[in-house]
């Protein structure tokens, strides 16, 4: 993957508009490519929530629709993208958009968007990575709260470089990610600038 860019923004009712900007070299000729989105996450009781996706769309960079399909397999929404009767190489850009209800977490002092914007699913390597998160223009930019780990899944390690600018947090991972390793996002907030959706 030459590039992912994954921009969320966060909804006073609750929900999170996700859109990836995701640039992929191939080498050879392929159909297209698999994207592996989580929609269960465990709460801190261990309780198994389910998270709800709509509006899916995946274009190019010029709006073109690319042809795919939706399947839950495990606890992952993995989409397939690509023509089954077309083969492609080179680079490509993928543009996908969804709507995400339930991401959201919710703790006794804040809330926050906790993701992977990119997920350790890749079986490649990631050259460069980067994300932002708008949060609603009522939440002052001294009260957001921020975070960014690089590595494999779980990894605690800090490869990242994070600004804040209004009611937009952007952060740029400061290494390629190897294959399998994820860059995961957090932002956090005052209570009650959003509605719950549990």
């Amino acid at each position: 993957i030459s590039s992912y860019t994954t921009d969320a923004v966060v909804d006073i009712d609750g929900s999170v508009r996700i859109t990836e900007h995701i640039l992929y070299d191939f080498p050879d000729e392929r159909h297209g490519i698999y994207r592996y989105v989580p929609y269960v996450k465990i709460n801190d009781e261990g309780k198994r929530l389910k998270l709800t996706f709509e509006n899916i769309r995946v274009t190019d960079d010029k709006d073109n629709a690319y042809t795919f399909t939706t399947n839950y397999i495990d606890d992952d929404l993995v989409l397939k993208i690509g023509d089954a009767d077309k083969t492609i190489t080179g680079e490509h850009m993928y543009i996908i958009s969804y709507d995400v209800k339930g991401g959201l977490t919710y703790f006794p002092g804040h809330d926050e968007l906790y993701w992977n914007t990119v997920g350790p699913e890749w079986k490649i390597p990631t050259l460069t990575a980067s994300a932002s998160v708008t949060v609603p223009p009522e939440i002052n930019a001294k009260d957001i709260q921020f975070d960014c780990f690089v590595g494999s899944e779980g990894s605690k390690t800090k490869f990242c470089t994070t600004t804040v600018k209004g009611s937009v947090v952007t952060f740029n991972s400061t290494r390629p990610l190897a294959a399998y390793e994820a860059m995961t996002i957090v932002v956090g907030f005052p209570k009650g600038m959003v509605a719950e959706v549990r």
